[in-house]
């Protein structure tokens, strides 16, 4: 993980290569002023992302709802789209469809809301596109 707060971090070796003003960016840089939204939940700090993508809530307890995978693979897609790397309008879809279904599920990082049929039937979907978005095989 490119980021300052989790151990084994490589925020040395992003600021020993010119950090974010020469493309190597951390999970910090994109999360700066205003953050990063999941649905309606805005993810500020370092500790609540790597949590997130770790597969934890953001109180650090395992996270067993399907929600929080889709809120861990949104999160990597917004860090992707905001350095710059390729999209496409599949991928963009799925950021939107996935922002919705985290809206709707009251998504706020340490917990979320049971989603009706539609939303619910929707997240399996969303997750492996957005998974495909973050594996770079998406957009080809």
């Amino acid at each position: 993980l490119w980021n300052t707060c989790a151990p084994d971090n490589r925020s040395a070796e992003a600021e020993a290569n010119g950090g974010a003003d020469a493309g190597w960016y951390l999970v910090d840089d994109i999360l700066a002023d205003p953050g990063i939204g999941l649905g309606d939940h805005m993810l500020t700090t370092c500790d609540e992302s790597v949590a997130l993508l770790e597969g934890r809530t953001a109180t650090g307890d395992e996270a067993n709802d399907p929600a929080f995978a889709l809120a861990a693979q949104l999160l990597a897609a917004e860090v992707n789209l905001n350095i710059g790397a390729e999209t496409c309008p599949a991928a963009e879809e799925a950021v939107v469809g996935a922002q919705i279904v985290l809206a709707a599920a009251q998504f706020d990082g340490a917990s979320a809301s049971p989603l009706d049929a539609e939303a619910g039937g929707a997240l399996p979907q969303l997750i492996d596109l957005l998974t495909a978005y973050n594996s770079g095989e998406l957009c080809r």
